[in-house]
């Protein structure tokens, strides 16, 4: 692969910006091939102490992909069925009607089951566990019939991981890491950096509370204490990368670190095609494989990148983007608590596409 650097500069300067004007606070932006790290360089303000390229980042949903491929091993083990119903392997989720929910669906967000919103505040003055976060889903209640329609569910991602420990007889945690983390070299993805000694690492996000009683990392320490897989795994640009970059591997190169070229394939196929997503009067196409997004806005294909993509944003501000057609891994990790879709975060991708295109001859389109 080509790439045209003058063009990548550019990209690495809309970040820069960001960060010198306000716009961020904290940025680390790397890109890579499957065979090699192209750029990976930090940007923080003076007043972020240790910002820089081995800085800790939440990566908030981006949880929920990881989540997923580890789910997936379960299915290339012969484990876990996609289409059998979750009460197989978690009993007591079927309370409530929830006995037709099946892995697939939790995996694709349309289970019919909604979250009302997490109080993360009150969690933490609860001193909420996740046991008692696996049992709160359990006795919910369907909303919609399962695979009627497409709403996002944090939930069901905890359900799973305690299928996982079920299963294995492993607690998740030690699953991901010798299946998933290990495999991939991601030497400082955690559930629990502080527990790990890596806890001065850590930027905060900002923004993620704004009741006045506490400040954000307050409540990212008790988010470490959940082991929580839906939303907070911490983790460094670079341990994305590798990820990114393994999980290219194991679907071109035909290898099989952490899943098998059958189990990449479904991961990353288009699974809700003609399912949408429903607000109000608003109805809108959505496009997801397991978990995983496939490189779209509200279904509309928006974002630069081949039909292969495979993505995740998180609310904190980070972005993994893997595109096996292009040799591309994107991560994008800032600690700025909005949605990553925003302007200048495409900005950045469409940039780094073009420094691709530029570099190899080939066109966005392709």
């Amino acid at each position: 692969m080509r790439i045209d650097h003058e063009r990548l500069d550019r990209a690495y300067g809309i970040v820069a910006d960001a960060v010198r004007e306000g716009e961020m606070q904290t940025a680390v932006l790397a890109v890579a091939t499957a065979s090699e790290v192209v750029r990976c360089e930090a940007f923080g303000e003076g007043g972020v102490p240790g910002a820089g390229v081995e800085s800790i980042y939440m990566l908030a949903s981006i949880s929920k992909a990881i989540t997923a491929t580890a789910v997936m091993t379960l299915v290339d083990d012969g484990l876990l069925a996609l289409s059998a119903p979750v009460a197989r392997y978690v009993p007591e989720f079927g309370a409530g009607g929830k006995e037709a929910v099946t892995v697939w669906h939790l995996l694709t967000h349309t289970s019919g089951l909604i979250d009302e919103g997490i109080p993360w505040e009150s969690w933490r003055r609860d001193r909420v566990t996740a046991a008692q976060i696996v049992q709160s889903v359990c006795a919910t209640h369907l909303e919609h019939p399962p695979g009627s329609r497409f709403h996002y569910y944090t939930g069901g991602f905890s359900v799973l991981a305690e299928a996982i420990t079920r299963l294995t007889g492993m607690n998740y945690p030690d699953y991901f890491r010798r299946r998933v983390f290990d495999p991939a070299g991601m030497a400082d993805i955690s559930f629990d950096p502080w527990q790990e000694g890596h806890g001065q690492r850590v930027i905060p996000p900002v923004g993620l509370t704004d009741d006045g009683t506490t400040t954000s990392a307050e409540v990212i320490r008790y988010f470490a204490t959940l082991n929580w897989p839906g939303v907070a795994l911490f983790a460094t640009a670079p341990d994305l990368v590798k990820l990114g970059q393994t999980l290219l591997l194991d679907r071109s190169a035909g290898r099989s670190k952490i899943l098998s070229p059958a189990a990449m394939e479904l991961m990353s196929r288009d699974h809700t095609r003609g399912i949408f997503k429903i607000e109000g009067d608003l109805v809108m196409p959505v496009r997801y494989g397991l978990t995983w997004r496939k490189g779209s806005i509200d279904g509309r294909s928006t974002l630069p990148g081949s039909a292969d993509v495979i993505e995740h944003d998180g609310a904190t501000g980070t972005w993994l983007w893997i595109d096996p057609a292009w040799d591309l891994v994107f991560v994008l990790l800032t600690n700025q608590n909005w949605a990553v879709m925003d302007r200048t975060q495409a900005r950045v991708l469409a940039t780094v596409y073009s420094a691709w295109s530029a570099g190899s001859g080939r066109h966005l389109s392709d």
